[in-house]
């Protein structure tokens, strides 16, 4: 984890270094390719609040680059709901907003893109489930469901405490 917090940060420094201030709204309106670094976002549902901060975002004429860095970055479900989160926090910041969404996933460490896809309303509608569910998990009104991955379970510190009943580490 240090060492991604180090990778970002030296990311935004040289990002820094040749980035022009602007405003969010000049940024939006952009019609030729520009970005973002490390943009903190939140928005205010009904009965929670969900704050992230995305790691870049790039906006051309057409559409809006929502994008997530991640070590060895995979398209499994966990990463593609926050980034799913990301896009609807954006969406939901700027509503009057007229261009596509899309979700990116890339590599932190070797800048590559290795999954992309348009934001839809299938993922917003999941993401929605996943926050109720978790929200739900808090309340004590629904119940977990157990993990059946090993290595998911060996790195978590309930198993490493021993204080987890349902570890297949």
């Amino acid at each position: 984890m240090l060492i991604g917090v180090n990778v970002h940060i030296e990311k935004e420094e040289k990002f820094l270094e040749v980035a022009v201030p602007s405003t969010m709204e000049d940024f939006i309106a952009s019609t030729r390719y520009t970005i973002t670094k490390e943009l903190k976002i939140e928005y205010e549902f009904d009965d929670f609040l969900l704050k992230g901060k995305i790691d870049e975002v790039a906006i051309d004429s057409k559409n809006v680059y929502i994008i997530d860095d991640k070590p060895n970055a995979r398209p499994y479900k966990g990463p593609l709901r926050q980034l799913w989160s990301y896009c609807m926090l954006f969406k939901n910041n700027y509503p009057n907003l007229n261009k596509n969404v899309f979700a990116v996933l890339r590599d932190r460490d070797t800048d590559i893109q290795v999954w992309h896809k348009p934001f839809e309303n299938e993922d917003n509608i999941d993401v929605m489930k996943s926050l109720y569910r978790i929200k739900g998990l808090f309340e004590g009104i629904t119940t977990a469901i157990p993990n059946t991955q090993p290595q998911k379970c060996r790195v978590c510190v309930l198993h490493k405490l021993k204080r987890c009943k349902y570890s297949v580490g």
